[in-house]
């Protein structure tokens, strides 16, 4: 039978020094990518803000785009339009369908925060809405991972359509609402400094 072999401890050491590297140059990623989030967020907000000013813009955008927007089961703002014209959420993945359901339910959540603090955000907005959400721990904790569990089988019905929704144990909704959510990789810069920036990103490149 053949042995396993067996490392020293010095190649431990060196592996685990260069692991330490790996892992600290992926939370910076993933912190940076947050941060580029919460900017493009609140940026898509304002301009949503400002575009259903000019009667029937958006609305033109949408159908130029192939984008059905209803009205949600409340009655309250449906933001999966703009996410999808910004974000050009197309392709009805798992993966697409969860962040738009997310980043949706998110500038539903700003629009409640802004329009219930007007002054606040008088000045400034796009940061203090950045702000807004970094206090709130996240997009997952913003949203609440209760109403995301239940959002995206909603998602999923609608995208199936006549197929039926995708069925799912009480196990996977709890894996989807403990997920964590990064911004697409077409939004991340090829280089990034060891610092978060606080430099506001395009949301197109």
């Amino acid at each position: 039978m053949k042995k396993n072999s067996t490392k020293s401890k010095e190649q431990l050491l060196v592996e685990l020094d260069e692991l330490v590297v790996i892992a600290g140059t992926q939370l910076d990623f993933y912190n940076r990518s947050n941060a580029y989030l919460y900017d493009g967020l609140a940026k898509a907000y304002m301009w949503w803000r400002d575009a259903k000013q000019l009667d029937g813009f958006l609305a033109e955008q949408y159908q130029l785009h192939n984008i059905r927007v209803n009205r949600s089961r409340n009655n309250e703002e449906n933001f999966r339009g703009v996410i999808k014209l910004v974000w050009h959420m197309h392709d009805g993945t798992k993966a697409s369908l969860a962040n738009l359901q997310q980043w949706s339910y998110a500038l539903r959540e700003l629009d409640k925060e802004y329009t219930s603090n007007p002054l606040k955000y008088k000045q400034a907005p796009i940061k203090r809405l950045t702000e807004f959400i970094e206090g709130k721990n996240g997009i997952h904790s913003l949203i609440g991972a209760d109403k995301y569990a239940k959002s995206f089988d909603e998602a999923e019905e609608e995208e199936e359509g006549k197929k039926g929704k995708i069925r799912r144990t009480p196990e996977d909704a709890k894996k989807y609402a403990k997920s964590t959510w990064k911004l697409p990789e077409r939004f991340i810069p090829p280089t990034m400094a060891s610092q978060p920036s606080k430099q506001p990103n395009p949301l197109h490149q």
